[in-house]
């Protein structure tokens, strides 16, 4: 695994970004527009002992300042503990926006399986974006999955024997 970065490395990379955002594809504000971005953060969730996020200062920092430029964030692989999240919302409501959060169930597990359980999460300027009351689930009967696969094994199988 990579090392991160150290203080200097993200100074400089703050430096480039302030020069020019749009040069590394940061969004730019425009009169009666709003800013939707979708981000695969990895991992993005748990907190350290004494209160501090897991991802170092500089790349917290940075997750901050892309999401501040936008209304809304879709945010992928949001973990069990959600306490990143809410730490990013918190401050980003220091900038005086009223930043909220909707967050999905865990996904991406099932009993006796390893997987990477997942959430989904959305933040969201109430400002500018408003939420509707209508929540749902894309899901299915998962038995109807497996009744199919084992068909289809069955009929292999049946096949090879022949």
């Amino acid at each position: 695994m990579a090392e991160p970065f150290t203080e200097n490395e993200w100074a400089q990379i703050n430096a480039h970004l302030d020069i020019n955002p749009a040069q590394y594809g940061l969004p730019e504000r425009r009169d009666g527009s709003v800013v939707l971005l979708s981000w695969n953060i990895r991992k993005f969730g748990a907190f350290e002992e004494g209160g501090t996020p897991k991802k170092s200062a500089g790349a917290f920092a940075l997750i901050e300042r892309v999401c501040a430029l936008a209304d809304l964030v879709a945010i992928q692989e949001v973990q069990r503990d959600t306490g990143s999240l809410y730490e990013l919302r918190n401050r980003l409501r220091l900038t005086g926006a009223p930043w909220e959060v909707v967050i999905s169930d865990v996904t991406g597990m099932a009993p006796g399986y390893d997987g990477m359980a997942e959430r989904h999460a959305i933040l969201f300027r109430s400002d500018r974006v408003k939420r509707g009351d209508l929540a749902s689930d894309l899901s299915f009967d998962r038995s109807a999955v497996l009744e199919n696969s084992n068909d289809a094994l069955r009929a292999l199988v049946k096949g090879i024997k022949r």
